[in-house]
């Protein structure tokens, strides 16, 4: 029997997290626990190696909702983990319970009483619901929650066909989910004519399910988010989503078969939708975009359709409103000037993981609002990314963070045009092949916040090295570079010295560098530092020792004579004056907010996907959140997102495989790389077909 085990310690810090005890929540049965989060009561009945709902008794409270769900997918739980595994739900199950949400999902429920819920009316609003995957959705007991249920989740039910005399009576229903329906091939309108008022549908996983239930859609009159994800579609038609004119939100992404979207597809909502995820599938143009002005489309999701390549001239000319494009691994080789013509209104542009090896000269003049963007990690199989000469015309005044990490290109063309990048605040070009800095690198740069040159060959520094951001320049980041030692005339000039990552630099920790032991030590929090300055290779008596390990007598003994450096020349070849360096916390020229407080959770786990959710305390200084995905098979792969969104699930995965999930936050208008919050996981392995024939 095939095996598959999650890591115990990510389970464990799971179980913990869920399992916070608060004397103001108290269970209704001893077989579950209690405890309140955001001003909510949850029952927390997960891995309690439950069979059967168990018995209540009336606290007198209203709960908020109740969990009997795992990580694991249904029926492949270990012993040691005590998933539950509930099959049934007898008449009255929940007798004496008052509870708003119920969520069974991951027992394979195969036999539901028609009163099995009829002493939660009316509290019960939401519930999420599993089949067995061969029974049919339990519909009279459904029934008796008509009225009062507003989000209904049914998955992993075994019917082909939703049909007459089924009727979903549900008037005041807003979200309906149906996941993980293996055989359903269609949906007929009638079924859901009562539910006037659902504003979220759901269809995941239907893998027989080859064309989009039109009609059925179109029922829902109020409809504004839709998601159509891993399905059997393999084509979208004409006036798809026609009558739906409050949809604003639409997610069609991981239909492996879904080659082509119809040009009028959207007609009658492109005046609505202002998010549209198109992602992971199997497009091979965007042509949908063209034929009418697409007045609120705000955020447009292209990502992982490998074979678009390139763009039409004017693709996007009907799309004046997009604010943030996300164009990941797409196959695009070449950007010229030409493909973006339209988006004068540009935030993001994400053209990371392609293939692109030239730049052309103005290629981004159409996007003269451009602040953030990335062309990291492209796959040219060691060609270089050819830059022509002003490359980043149009946009030099606008962009203010630029990643291009993960890349080689020609670096004497990119030092011209980087100069030209008079409002850069983010620079990251690590691992970028780097062996020197030249004289007044940055000189144009002079906003520049926070510098990202890791994983490069860089062995010395100058004085006028970062001269030119000197007066706002934050942190740089040289992690697994060749510096043994860094001059204190390098921060001569700056107002207070900036936040160093130094981790895997053979460093030499001598005399030389006590200034920089003399910055560390004054700092709020040092040994929070220890690690990103890094180890001493030597002398032998520091060697593979951090900066929290030794004294500054150890490293320098006696009093150092104050080092004399000389004036920088400016670009006008006058001199600048000596600002004297203070190693004094509180100098820094922007207010320093502690790093709230954050966690990434894993929500649920499957053969070829990861779902993660996450919680952050405070959101005051967080501006974006990055995720980072890491395994064997392939280099990190980074997804970036607004903190409006609350989970995101990574798909196109092999099973069977572990991954490491960091999550990052953007804090300050800078990505606190140093800061992750990292799980790692195992996808399922495919379990065998039962009704194969082994010889």
């Amino acid at each position: 029997m095939v095996s598959v085990t999650l890591e115990i310690s990510s389970l464990l810090v799971l179980l913990m997290h869920c399992c916070v005890f608060s004397q103001t929540c108290v269970s209704p049965t001893p077989k579950c626990d209690c405890f309140e989060t955001e001003g909510k009561k949850i029952i927390n009945c997960r891995y309690k190696n439950l069979t059967e709902i168990p018995t209540f008794t009336d606290t007198h409270l209203i709960y908020d909702e109740i969990r009997f769900t795992s990580l694991e997918n249904t029926g492949t739980c270990q012993p040691f983990a005590k998933c539950n595994n509930i099959r049934r739900l007898h008449a009255n199950a929940f007798a004496k319970l008052k509870v708003k949400t119920i969520d069974l999902r991951n027992n394979p429920i195969s036999d539901v009483d028609m009163s099995a819920f009829n002493s939660l009316v009316p509290t019960l609003t939401s519930l999420l619901l599993e089949g067995d995957g061969s029974n049919t959705m339990p519909y009279q007991a459904l029934a008796q929650l008509d009225v009062y249920l507003k989000s209904l989740h049914l998955e992993n039910y075994g019917s082909a066909v939703l049909q007459i005399p089924v009727v979903l009576p549900f008037p005041n229903l807003e979200s309906l989910s149906l996941i993980n329906w293996k055989h359903l091939t269609s949906i007929q309108p009638d079924i859901l004519r009562i539910m006037q008022n659902v504003t979220r549908f759901r269809l995941e996983k239907m893998p027989s399910l080859t064309f989009l239930p039109v009609p059925a859609l179109q029922t829902f009159q109020k409809l504004s988010s839709l998601y159509i994800i891993d399905t059997g579609i393999d084509h979208i038609f004409g006036d798809s989503f026609a009558p739906l004119n409050g949809l604003k939100e639409v997610n069609i992404l991981n239909n492996i078969h879904l080659k082509s979207i119809a040009r009028n597809a959207f007609n009658g909502v492109k005046d609505t939708i202002v998010f549209l995820d198109i992602s992971s599938n199997s497009l091979d143009n965007i042509d949908f975009l063209r034929g009418a002005l697409w007045t609120s489309l705000y955020q447009l999701n292209i990502g992982y359709n490998f074979e678009i390549r390139t763009f039409i001239p004017g693709i996007f000319r009907e799309t004046p409103a997009l604010r943030y494009i996300n164009c990941q691994d797409i196959g695009l080789t070449r950007i010229d000037k030409n493909m973006f013509v339209g988006l004068s209104n540009l935030h993001t542009l994400d053209l990371s993981f392609n293939q692109i090896n030239s730049v052309t000269t103005r290629a981004f003049q159409n996007m003269p609002f451009l602040v953030d963007l990335r062309i990291n990690d492209q796959n040219t199989h060691n060609t270089r990314i050819h830059f022509q000469n002003n490359s980043f015309f149009g946009i030099e005044a606008s962009v203010e963070i630029l990643n291009i990490n993960n890349n080689r290109f020609d670096l004497d063309q990119f030092w011209k045009d980087l100069t030209r990048l008079t409002n850069l605040k983010v620079l990251d070009i690590s691992n970028t092949g780097i062996n020197n800095l030249p004289d007044n690198a940055f000189k144009g740069n002079t906003e520049l916040n926070s510098l990202i040159l890791s994983g490069n060959n860089i062995s010395s520094l100058k004085q006028n090295t970062f001269h030119g951001p000197r007066l706002f320049l934050q942190t740089i980041n040289l992690r697994g570079n060749a510096l043994q030692s860094i001059d204190k005339c390098v921060v001569n000039d700056f107002p207070s010295i900036p936040t160093f990552t130094l981790y895997g630099n053979p460093l030499v920790c001598d005399c030389d560098l006590v200034w920089l032991y003399d910055w560390y030590s004054s700092q709020n929090k040092p040994d929070h530092l220890a690690l990103d300055m890094g180890k001493c290779t030597s002398p032998t008596t520091l060697a593979n020792k951090f900066f929290n390990q030794f004294s500054r007598n150890e490293m320098c003994s006696g009093t150092q004579p104050a080092k004399a450096c000389p004036d920088v020349p400016t670009v006008n070849g006058s001199s600048s004056s000596t600002i004297p360096v203070t190693t004094s916390a509180t100098s820094n020229i922007l207010t320093t907010q502690s790093l709230p407080q954050f966690e990434l959770i894993i929500n649920n786990v499957g053969e070829n996907f990861i779902e993660v959710t996450w919680t952050i305390d405070d959101l005051n200084f967080i501006s974006e959140i990055k995720f980072e995905i890491i395994s064997n098979e392939w280099r990190t792969k980074t997804t970036y997102l607004g903190i409006e969104q609350k989970s995101f699930t990574f798909y196109q995965l092999s099973s069977g495989t572990y991954y490491t999930i960091c999550l990052v936050l953007k804090f300050q208008n800078e990505f606190k790389d140093g800061n992750p919050n990292c799980k790692t996981i195992v996808t399922l392995r495919k379990q065998p077909d039962p009704n194969s024939v082994i010889g």
